[in-house]
């Protein structure tokens, strides 16, 4: 995971900025400053290497509770998330993206911000 997510900062350009949340039972923002002390980071070689070896110190349990940590990158307003993770969700995530993550529009309701999974080693999660 580690070493998929820093190749993808890396293919980020220098104005493009990012803010990382790992989980596991809560939310475990970037260098643990949550928003707003927590802001994002340009995509420079100096904030990834931080990033890097951050991400190295944690210490993660092995349960899959995204939804705070999903609602904490909402607050923040990005352009996009991306969720890493086994996909074995075990709270109430998908209800409450369904509820939080959407925007009234004309037309009805429309997605605010898209989130792309991403699956990590789990044939479980898949669905």
């Amino acid at each position: 995971l580690c070493i998929e997510l820093e190749r993808a900062l890396k293919s980020l350009s220098a104005d493009q900025e990012f803010f990382v949340i790992s989980f596991d039972t809560t939310p475990h923002p970037m260098f643990d400053l949550p928003p707003p002390r927590g802001t994002f980071l340009t995509a420079i070689p100096k904030s990834i290497r931080r990033v890097r070896n951050w991400l190295r110190s944690l210490d993660l349990g092995s349960n899959t509770y995204p939804a705070s940590s999903l609602a904490m990158a909402l607050v923040m307003e990005p352009d996009a998330i991306f969720l890493l993770s086994d996909c074995e969700i075990m709270d109430n995530t998908v209800l409450e993206l369904r509820a939080y993550n959407r925007v009234r529009t004309e037309n009805g309701y429309e997605v605010a911000v898209p989130i792309h999974t991403v699956l990590l080693h789990s044939v479980v999660g898949y669905q």
